[in-house]
């Protein structure tokens, strides 16, 4: 299928993005052509990427500049992350979510550990940092443990309102961990784990459906004092949490982490599809995630704009992120001025309007 790039409007995002982004104005143009052309395409095979590049080169010279902005590009991830938390308020605790998302290419096993943010206004899930792991499977302490070092570089952990994981997530050095660094967390464990040296299917053994327990105290988890409530899932399926933090809302504070499946959802198969890249290198793969970063980041700021209805069971009748990329697609289509008074926006920090007057680089 041809394709018309959107002419112009291609080269709007160089300024504002320098005003974030410590690239030279070269690395600057391709950031904000490779940007653009993967919010337009929805996809992040690099031959869709090229098709929607500007210019009038041939597309296997488009080609040859997208992999090469893959392979040398000096986007990233720390980069990313700051601009992320830079959009988010600068006064409240943060809600974080561990988790992995994998897939295979052939027979390599991709697997990715996350470590996403909750956005406060919104609870949507954006990706912070991650790493990619050699091997299928659950993580290693090790691997969790150098996120949440690296989390501890890019702001206090007196920011950490909360860390939530699923039942892989457990452990008693991870926990000693948490413990020792003071980060409050709610993680889910599994029943035939011990608690006060008795399994936890026994503490809730009665619970009927849909039913929920109160907020059991103290009890002894690997060594370490930590409270717990459960429920019994209409499906029979007993889920039982523990928390560093006492209140009676450890199994709804629980359910913010599902808000890192739909990340997932619209990072592959609902969104940007990444399951059907073709790239293993752990940098060139470091670098796509950053591009879905920074494009999840403005989705959600403009998103977060709009008044969602909400359906009958209490549910958005549409996420935010998605009416953000709806938004988004608008945005770019508009004429210049239009879309540079719609950039400040994406980049209200920095991005004066003396700069967004400027309709040449």
């Amino acid at each position: 299928m041809s394709y018309t790039p959107s002419g112009s409007n291609q080269h709007t995002l160089t300024r504002p993005l320098r005003e974030h982004f410590p690239y030279r104005k070269n690395h600057l143009d391709t950031l904000g052509h490779v940007l653009q052309a993967t919010l337009e395409g929805k996809h992040v095979i690099q031959q869709s990427i090229a098709d929607r590049l500007p210019g009038e080169a041939q597309n296997p010279s488009k080609l040859r500049r997208v992999e090469r902005f893959f392979s040398t590009h000096p986007l990233s991830q720390h980069h990313t992350a700051t601009y992320l938390l830079n959009s988010l308020p600068d006064n409240e605790k943060l809600t974080f979510i561990l988790d992995r998302t994998n897939w295979d290419l052939g027979q390599t096993p991709i697997n990715i550990l996350m470590l996403a943010v909750l956005q406060p206004s919104t609870n949507t899930a954006l990706p912070l940092c991650w790493t990619t792991l050699n091997h299928s499977g659950n993580s290693s302490t090790k691997a969790r443990v150098d996120l949440l070092e690296a989390l501890f570089h890019m702001l206090p952990i007196e920011r950490i309102g909360m860390l939530l994981a699923d039942r892989e997530f457990i452990g008693e050095p991870w926990l000693t961990f948490l413990v020792e660094h003071e980060v409050p967390f709610t993680l889910r464990i599994r029943e035939n784990m011990h608690l006060d040296d008795i399994q936890a299917k026994v503490w809730f053994e009665d619970l009927r459906s849909s039913e929920v327990s109160e907020v059991v105290h103290d009890v002894l988890l690997a060594g370490l004092p930590v409270w717990t409530q459960a429920t019994l899932s209409p499906e029979g399926e007993r889920v039982i949490v523990i928390s560093s933090v006492s209140d009676e809302l450890l199994l709804e504070r629980y359910r913010k982490r599902f808000r890192i499946e739909c990340l997932f959802k619209n990072m592959k198969s609902l969104g940007f599809r990444l399951e059907n890249t073709h790239m293993t290198d752990p940098r060139h793969l470091e670098r796509l995630v950053c591009l879905l970063a920074v494009v999840f980041v403005w989705a959600v700021k403009l998103g977060e704009r709009v008044h969602i209805r909400k359906k009958n069971h209490g549910r958005l009748a549409r996420s935010v992120f998605r009416v953000g990329i709806s938004l988004l697609l608008e945005l770019f289509r508009k004429p210049l001025q239009a879309l540079l008074d719609g950039l400040q926006l994406l980049f209200p920090r920095r991005c004066s309007p003396g700069i967004l007057k400027l309709q040449n680089w």
